[in-house]
């Protein structure tokens, strides 16, 4: 059995402390979301800045820097919306028999 450390966001009538033997879930949905806001959405940022400033440049070094670029205020936003992602992915946590 694996052991792994994860933050706790604790509910009203949780009564779990460190050590305790517990279930992990969480949303069917959140996988796809966070493949998709962690690797895919990205990629479509880096491709799209990339195939447009090449178009209008025609100089790849400024295309290519560009498209790396893009994803400095994509990942400060992704930063900024911290708090409303980790209720998104919420873990939940139910007591193991």
């Amino acid at each position: 059995v694996d052991k792994k450390e994860i933050e706790i966001v604790s509910e009203i009538g949780d009564s779990f402390k460190k050590g305790d033997r517990v279930d992990v879930s969480f949303s069917k949905t959140s996988g796809p979301k966070a493949l998709f806001l962690g690797y895919i959405l990205p990629f479509l940022f880096v491709l799209i800045t990339l195939l447009i400033t090449f178009q209008i440049t025609g100089n790849e070094a400024v295309s290519g820097l560009s498209s790396l670029a893009i994803l400095i205020p994509y990942y400060i936003g992704l930063f900024m919306f911290r708090s409303k992602l980790k209720r998104e992915f919420a873990i939940r946590l139910k007591a193991s028999k």
